[in-house]
């Protein structure tokens, strides 16, 4: 039986944790292969015997795991890093793949430290060369990647799939009574809340409508919000709620109890969320640029990330239209169909599998 080696350290991370989760799930099913994951000590057992673990201390970019990680990899067929940290020093694996979801911090490199750069330059230099296979996310992400890396033929796209919670759960948020726009991810400069909130405060102004009373929903940790500026006066502060971290269950309560979901990102590998709202019949309004398109199809209402005025236009339209926030749960749906986990599973069991 093969041995598949994972480094799952952020198995509980949004976004590449779910990743991880939904192609790791799949492949103690299949029964194929010897499952070892590195994991920190509160995730050793997760997944009961089904696995086995091993323990690491050092944190994800951190200088420990340059040594620590190599080390701790036993000789196996393949071993599989889900993000660009891929070990610097070789290891007892036969192949070693490497999952990038997007280039953001190649692409905008000046806006790092001068000592960021060198380590952001260093982890994807080795992440490409060492890695004999790389997986990625979207088409687009392929051609950001081949921008910097241009070996074509060692690289393998491959579309996430979608899944929420089949249950309600027992989320009670004391917004659930009221209207509000939905926001999901972390606050970091590249997915624009500072427009979002633009937006959301020139809609509230609006002198036409009955936007007065609508909330703004961050699901989501306000530690490291950097555009406090953006709120306007104590009303609007009190009608933008930061949920913090939410359970799966209680995640998928907030997507179909909203009006709206809006995807502002300017630089995103894939746009997961886009897919959750989908699921949840939720109209969506979204970015124009980089992979956004290219995931939600037609079934978003698109709008220029960098012009807040467009996204406030495109709310408006929205919430004004129960025709239009049907049609687009409709055509949400319709797109849903190219997705699957299952789907996506079975290409990566193929690069597994060297196929």
């Amino acid at each position: 039986m093969e041995k598949i080696v994972v480094d799952a350290r952020m198995i509980y991370h949004s976004g590449i944790g779910v990743y991880l989760r939904s192609i790791i799930e799949r492949l103690m099913n299949i029964g194929k292969f010897k499952i070892l994951l590195l994991v920190y000590r509160q995730n050793i057992g997760i997944y009961g015997t089904k696995v086995e673990y091993v323990l690491v201390k050092s944190e994800i970019y951190s200088l420990r795991e340059l040594f620590e990680i190599p080390f701790k990899i036993p000789r196996c067929n393949v071993f599989w890093t889900p993000h660009f940290n891929s070990p610097v020093f070789p290891t007892k694996a036969k192949r070693r793949l490497t999952t990038i979801h997007d280039v953001y911090h190649l692409a905008h490199l000046k806006k790092f430290s001068f000592l960021e750069r060198m380590v952001i330059l260093c982890r994807f230099y080795f992440s490409f060369w060492n890695s004999d296979e790389i997986i990625t996310v979207s088409k687009f992400s392929r051609e950001e990647i081949l921008r910097f890396y241009n070996r074509p033929h060692k690289i393998r796209t491959i579309a996430n799939g979608y899944h929420l919670s089949d249950s309600n759960g027992n989320a009670n948020f004391d917004f659930f009574n009221k209207d509000y726009i939905l926001f999901v991810g972390n606050v970091k400069p590249h997915k624009n809340l500072k427009n979002l909130i633009k937006a959301f405060n020139r809609l509230v102004d609006y002198p036409r409508g009955n936007f007065k009373k609508i909330y703004l929903i961050i699901v989501g940790k306000k530690d490291g919000f950097y555009s406090s500026d953006a709120f306007k006066k104590e009303e609007l502060d009190r009608r933008i709620r930061f949920t913090g971290v939410v359970t799966d269950e209680e995640l998928c309560s907030i997507y179909r109890n909203a009006k709206v979901f809006v995807f502002p990102s300017t630089y995103e590998g894939f746009g997961l969320p886009v897919l959750e709202a989908f699921e949840s019949r939720t109209p969506v309004i979204a970015s124009n640029v980089a992979s956004i398109p290219e995931v939600a199809g037609d079934g978003a209402l698109y709008f220029d990330p960098l012009d807040s005025e467009d996204i406030f236009l495109k709310l408006k339209m929205v919430l004004s239209s129960s025709e239009l926030q049907k049609d687009l749960v409709k055509r949400g749906l319709n797109v849903l169909k190219e997705f699957s986990w299952e789907s996506s599973f079975n290409k990566h069991l193929d690069v597994f599998l060297k196929k």
